[in-house]
């Protein structure tokens, strides 16, 4: 595991695309993530400020629910415990921001964000607001697990 030489901040528009390019790379929608750019977190190495992401992952916030969602990080970078920590990061931010619901949609990745309290749950008890993200509208609208954390 890899316990030093990065850093987990808010995202800037600087980095749209390169956090565009990691949500393509493991094969994540990319559609509203300029909307929602304010509400992202990224992880990169230390050192020089212009590095690129090596993470990413954020939040679609509607009232005091939100949808976790683009939660990557590069394939370089897996299996050093990174994804952990930034799952870590971006729920402790959900609940700063007063988030007392979190939502994400998954087909690859139930058992992962089980580890966090994440349980699947019907599509029925999705708040509606929740309901209203181009994940839900148009992007997951059959397969992926629905799953309910904090």
């Amino acid at each position: 595991m890899l316990t030093s030489g990065y850093r987990i901040e808010p995202a800037v528009p600087s980095e749209l695309s390169s956090i565009l390019n990691l949500l393509n790379e493991a094969d994540l929608p990319n559609e509203g993530v300029k909307d929602h750019l304010s509400n992202f977190l990224t992880l990169k190495g230390n050192g020089d400020s212009n590095l690129e992401p090596w993470g990413c992952a954020g939040l679609e916030i509607y009232g005091d629910s939100a949808l976790l969602r683009s939660m990557a990080i590069s394939p370089e970078y897996q299996g050093k415990g990174l994804g952990t920590l930034l799952t870590e990061a971006i729920i402790e931010d959900a609940r700063k921001k007063g988030i007392g619901t979190l939502f994400l949609l998954t087909d690859t990745a139930e058992d992962f964000f089980r580890r966090f309290g994440f349980h699947t749950v019907e599509r029925e008890i999705i708040p509606g607001n929740v309901k209203t993200s181009v994940e839900f509208t148009k992007l997951c609208l059959e397969a992926p697990a629905m799953m309910l954390g904090i």
